[in-house]
């Protein structure tokens, strides 16, 4: 048994996020983009017919690190704590950076940067999805 969630939104993906322990939940789950979830939809409810989606070793597995991934990642209050800070060309020192390491924009001035706490990664756009650092919060 499996859970799919499809987005019944135009407004972009959204990462599927529980804020309490979920370790006990052994149902895989996958959040779908709209055009596919209409395609099921119509598939499983329109035409009344039943199917079966199987999923592979290679499946599980690859749920399995993606889980591992999303324990690895901070809470939503670390990155949004994080400091901000302006950017303004002239006031560039020579090891800083010129560019987001998320979108890989140059920074122009008046830019509001997130410092993160990485000697290699060390400023993003404030814009940029929080998702990539935070467990499933998608918000900024």
């Amino acid at each position: 048994m499996a859970v799919i969630v499809g987005d019944n939104q135009h407004s972009g993906l959204i990462t599927m996020f529980a804020s309490e322990d979920t370790s006990d939940v052994l149902i895989p789950s996958v959040f779908i983009t709209q055009h596919h979830y209409r395609e099921l939809r119509y598939f499983g409810v329109e035409l009344s017919n039943e199917f079966l989606i199987k999923l592979t070793p290679d499946d599980m597995n690859w749920i399995q690190i993606r889980q591992q991934h999303v324990t690895d990642l901070a809470p939503p209050s670390v990155v949004t704590n994080l400091p901000i800070k302006v950017f303004y060309t002239s006031k560039l020192k020579e090891n800083d950076a010129v560019e987001c390491v998320i979108c890989l924009d140059e920074y122009e001035d008046e830019d509001e940067l997130r410092v993160l706490p990485l000697p290699n990664l060390q400023t993003r756009h404030l814009h940029e999805r929080n998702d990539t650092f935070v467990g499933g919060s998608s918000q900024q």
